[in-house]
């Protein structure tokens, strides 16, 4: 993201978006009430009865609702219109904002906390996102999911009737079977590969079924002329939860470094492994955090996206801006998680605030 202007007397930030990781930032940005001015595309109707025909024109709109849409790379702002051209739209009519990559932004709050601001600055040294296929396969039945840095999407579950291995007089029709299996997956692989920036595909399941589709895939692929990296690992089942445990398990991490997701999945295990050791070194609710970071005892702030759009009012936004700057005051780390993936929501459990501490402080 790049910082075009900023006027903090006025409230007003102007930014360009340069990757998906700065619309991810603005999602947890803008809250609602705030106003969001953009070059954008609207349908004028001149006459009635006609369809009318799409204008450019610049609009501000007063926020209502901000909606992150990764796999699309846009975030969608709706709101009512509050400047515009006078001609072809009228005030407080209601309008979506499509806000992509290359847009340009002006942000206007009633008051800007250190904490956004900071947000904005480290977002113009983002790293890229990086989303990964993985399939789960066993015997006749494959999930496949789509993993990025912020979720977790299952795509497609195939199902396919593999006859038995005690059947022997049906080796041919295992072989025909297990192969139209193995085509079926590789279509929905390829069909993503080709339509989203894939890092990694990751082959997972029990036994050596995914070796033999291993090896099916790169021929098949090769056949389409795509390249893309595949990875091998074990997971107990091809069900929806196998993916889930590949998650848990760090194995994403060991192939791609600063993995989001999965780096926030782990932050979330630890928090969950000292509940459950219930020594101390830990806090939920955000009274209780917000106690523990006076002590400069936090070492990492979990905080769910959730929680921060919802604290819209002054008193609240308060509240959080002084818990972040007593986190790093304290040399603490903030990780906002989001709730697009199942750590997210597991947190969110916790009442979506929670710390890993340095030390017992009761």
């Amino acid at each position: 993201m790049q910082i075009l202007h900023s006027d903090r007397k006025k409230g007003e930030v102007k930014v360009l978006i340069q990757e998906l990781e700065d619309l991810w930032t603005l999602y947890n940005i803008i809250k609602p009430n705030d106003y969001v001015r953009a070059r954008t595309f609207r349908r004028v109707v001149l006459r009635d009865g006609d369809a009318g025909d799409r204008r450019p024109m610049v609009l501000q709109i007063q926020v209502e609702k901000c909606e992150f849409h990764e796999y699309s790379n846009r975030l969608r702002v709706l709101g009512q219109i509050r400047e515009g051209p006078d001609d072809f739209v009228s005030i407080g009519q209601y309008h979506t904002l499509n806000v992509e990559v290359g847009t340009k932004i002006l942000i206007q709050k009633d008051k800007w906390y250190k904490h956004e601001i900071k947000r904005l600055e480290k977002s113009t040294g983002a790293s890229a996102n990086k989303i990964v296929l993985i399939c789960a396969i066993e015997s006749g039945l494959s999930t496949i999911g789509l993993i990025s840095n912020y979720s977790l999407s299952i795509i497609s579950t195939i199902r396919h009737n593999i006859p038995g291995k005690r059947y022997q007089n049906q080796t041919k029709n295992k072989s025909r079977e297990e192969k139209q299996f193995f085509e079926s997956i590789s279509k929905v692989l390829t069909e993503n590969i080709k339509n989203q920036e894939i890092s990694m595909t990751i082959l997972c399941g029990p036994g050596f079924l995914k070796d033999h589709f291993s090896q099916y895939l790169k021929d098949y692929i090769a056949t389409e002329k795509i390249k893309i990296d595949i990875r091998l690992a074990s997971a107990s089942s091809a069900t929806p939860s196998a993916i889930n445990e590949i998650i848990r398990k760090g194995t994403i991490a060991e192939f791609i470094s600063n993995h989001r997701l999965t780096n926030e999945t782990k932050l979330l295990n630890d928090f969950v492994e000292r509940l459950g050791k219930d020594q101390g070194l830990f806090s939920y609710g955000f009274e209780e955090t917000l106690s523990a970071a006076k002590l400069g005892a936090i070492q990492d702030l979990l905080i769910t996206d959730l929680v921060m759009r919802s604290r819209i009012n002054k008193d609240d936004r308060k509240k959080l801006e002084d818990l972040f700057y007593l986190v790093e005051n304290g040399r603490g780390k903030i990780h906002i998680i989001s709730t697009l993936h199942p750590a997210g929501e597991q947190l969110q459990n916790y009442s979506g605030v929670a710390a890993l501490l340095r030390y017992k402080i009761q």
